[in-house]
């Protein structure tokens, strides 16, 4: 018996066409041309005719960047530029924006237009493993505006731990990441975070670790 869902699915295209021009430095790992790339990928398969809407996203403003992130932190961002720097330098260092996350030409500017495109390392006050903005708490904070609870899958190669420490005590955020697992391991690892009473522990982790 064929079972007819519910609703029929509807597929949304998120992609700021302007964020692959932005250069994180020639060295660095975090290349934002691949999303450019993936673009002409999805355009070049045709995929884009399975898709019902195409939004090229407009900049977050820096009140939607502090729904969540600190308004020091993100007054920094908005000023420090690769010419300022040395003169900020221990700002640089209070805010992490060092090896991982360095401040490049229009890193403000670049962090407006991503937010909406799933870099989930930052934390409230800093940057953190290439992240700035965590767009996917202030989308969660968002969705929780309409909705009592939100289900985030998480699916990378490393632990999205600035989501999971932004709801860490909330009742209202259930997450499953799945990430590789260390050292390379051929054995998958089902984790279910400390889980306790309510007071412990009110939301739940499912964590999958791949090799």
């Amino acid at each position: 018996m064929r079972i007819s869902p519910h609703s029929s699915p509807v597929v949304s295209y998120y992609f700021p066409k302007s964020v692959g021009a932005h250069h994180y430095g020639e060295r660095h790992p975090m290349k934002p041309h691949r999303l450019a790339l993936t673009n002409a990928l999805v355009m070049g398969y045709g995929l884009d005719k399975q898709i019902h809407h195409i939004y090229d996203v407009r900049p977050a403003t820096q009140t939607e960047l502090e729904a969540y992130h600190d308004h020091d932190y993100i007054d920094f961002l908005s000023k420090v530029t690769p010419q300022t720097q040395n003169e900020m330098r221990e700002m640089l260092d209070q805010f992490n924006c060092v090896e991982d996350c360095p401040i490049f030409a229009d890193v403000y500017d670049f962090c407006r237009m991503y937010t909406g495109g799933g870099l989930h390392h930052a934390k409230r006050g800093e940057a953190s493993g290439f992240c700035y903005i965590n767009d996917i708490v202030l989308a969660i904070l968002e969705l929780l505006r309409f909705h009592p609870r939100v289900l985030y899958i998480d699916i990378d190669i490393h632990h999205g731990d600035g989501v999971e420490l932004a709801f860490y005590q909330g009742y209202y955020v259930s997450y499953s990441i799945v990430s590789k697992r260390a050292h390379n391991q051929n054995v998958i690892d089902y984790e279910r975070d400390q889980i306790g009473t309510r007071d412990e522990r009110p939301n739940v982790t499912l964590r999958i670790q791949s090799p």
